[in-house]
């Protein structure tokens, strides 16, 4: 049986209670073994999450293949104009480019051909149709 089992807090300032005492009467109203399981469920299922979770890199190392050079080709951020992070990088035909942050990469990504000139990169020429 146990006493007063909703018992969450009890406050014994300025009273004659020993920090000795309060704590021998905490303990016996403290379900140890409860705690225990309850710790090792929390452990389980940490353990469990662990095993189930996927990691996916959808977006290109940090550092480059051996094909590309190994600095950027930039100092600045195309699209900010800031300067580059270097763990923000892609390679955008065989260039090695480096952005301030995941935003300027992602502007770049869904529409680099703005950009390319502040790299100095060319865009790839359009064939025109010969005139008759």
């Amino acid at each position: 049986m146990q006493i007063l089992p909703k018992l969450k807090q009890l406050y014994l300032w300025q009273t004659k209670v020993t920090p000795a005492a309060a704590k021998a009467f905490a303990d016996t109203l403290t379900d140890s073994d409860q705690l225990q399981r309850w710790q090792d469920e929390i452990e389980q299922l940490k353990a469990k999450i662990k095993s189930e979770r996927l990691t996916v890199n959808a977006g290109t190392p940090a550092t480059p293949p051996a094909t590309t050079n190994a600095a950027p080709v930039n100092v600045q951020c195309p699209v900010s104009g800031k300067p580059v992070d270097l763990s923000r990088t892609l390679i955008y035909e065989g260039s090695l480019i480096a952005f301030c942050c995941d935003d300027c990469k992602a502007k770049f990504q869904q529409d680099p051909k703005p950009l390319l000139a502040k790299l100095g990169l060319s865009t790839a020429t359009e064939t025109k149709p010969e005139k008759k």
